[in-house]
């Protein structure tokens, strides 16, 4: 098997099975700015790494994803984004349903002292994201 490398020290990482076996990972890579996503084909052996755009502003850092497989093997991944600086706290949604990576939904945003932690994301029986998180 081949292995997942460059996996920042204590990053979250996320996993789902499709209907085919094949295996989805998004993980939080370079200091926790970006999200990179792979795609482990358990048929042939083979593994694909791709990047998402999930950067943001100076100070954003990822602090928890999550990721979904729907009926078509599509991944869909949330995430939480805060900014050091600017004190702030974003719900992220994004998806592959179309082929390639869409761009970046934001979900929901705070400011000031509260901040958003703690995501997950399932797809429901008609093929739609479903994400909940909380607020601290």
């Amino acid at each position: 098997m081949t292995s997942i490398y460059s996996i920042y020290e204590d990053s979250p990482v996320a996993a789902a099975i499709d209907e085919n076996d094949g295996l989805h990972i998004a993980y939080i890579y370079s200091s926790g700015e970006t999200i990179r996503y792979v795609f482990y084909d358990t048929t042939n052996d083979s593994l694909g790494s791709e990047e998402i755009d999930s950067s943001g502003e100076s100070g954003d850092s990822i602090g928890s994803l999550s990721i979904a497989v729907d009926s078509n093997n599509k991944p869909h991944i949330a995430w939480v984004m805060s900014n050091v600086y600017n004190n702030d706290s974003s719900v992220l949604y994004i998806d592959k349903t179309l082929g390639d990576w869409g761009s970046a939904v934001t979900i929901d945003y705070l400011t000031g002292t509260e901040l958003f932690y703690g995501i997950d994301i399932t797809i429901d029986e008609d093929d739609l994201p479903e994400v909940v998180y909380y607020k601290y």
